[in-house]
């Protein structure tokens, strides 16, 4: 276009020195307003493509900024996807891990059972002034309420089934304290009472 657009120039700046040169006549006036108005056409045509030519870069400029903004929210949305299920799976897991733990005690329970008994002992080691954990259930693994010395009195309220190689697990009170101990540290009856004046009147030595 650019190339016709000169052609149609030096076309009508040739005419218009031969005008000047010769005669002017209808025919070359008529040549002259045709370049004029083909040149006119040729600027309205460059000119109107210049328009469309830059229309359509700002469309395509508004486009890739549309594709990018939702390029992005996509990948957000991805990414809070895989934020909810992992949160979905940790709450699944921390669930699962809480019923088995409540299965677990339920199961234990339903497993150790409790015969009434009730007669006094004495707390015996190995050592003979060793001590002995008085536990929350009858389980080496069960938490400790406190520790028992050697010699110390306690009452046995029952007898249950959880039993080792060493003997069951009993349930005795003592000082209004409920607790498990395994019955191969208890020796039945009233502990013996040492010489001296230390008896406290709990029934054993105060000095055990």
């Amino acid at each position: 276009m650019k190339k016709l657009f000169s052609i149609c120039q030096i076309g009508l700046t040739s005419i218009t020195l031969l005008s000047g040169c010769q005669p002017s006549n209808d025919d070359t006036q008529k040549q002259i307003a045709s370049l004029q108005e083909q040149l006119a056409k040729q600027q309205q045509k460059d000119e109107e493509r210049a328009a469309r030519e830059k229309e359509q870069a700002l469309l395509q400029q508004q486009q890739a900024r549309e594709e990018e903004i939702y390029r992005q929210a996509e990948e957000d949305f991805k990414n809070r996807q895989i934020l909810e299920e992992e949160q979905k799976n940790l709450k699944q897991k921390e669930k699962n891990e809480n019923q088995t733990a409540k299965k677990e005690v339920s199961a234990q329970n339903k497993k150790t059972a409790e015969t009434l008994a009730r007669y006094p002992a004495f707390v015996i080691t190995e050592s003979g002034y060793g001590s002995v954990n008085l536990r929350g259930a009858p389980s080496a693994s069960s938490v400790s309420i406190t520790q028992l010395n050697d010699g110390d009195q306690v009452q046995v309220v029952a007898r249950t089934n959880a039993c080792t190689t060493g003997g069951c697990w009993v349930k005795v009170r003592i000082n209004g304290v409920t607790g498990y101990i395994n019955e191969g540290y208890l020796q039945k009856g009233i502990a013996p009472q040492t010489n001296g004046s230390n008896d406290d009147g709990s029934g054993y030595p105060e000095d055990y």
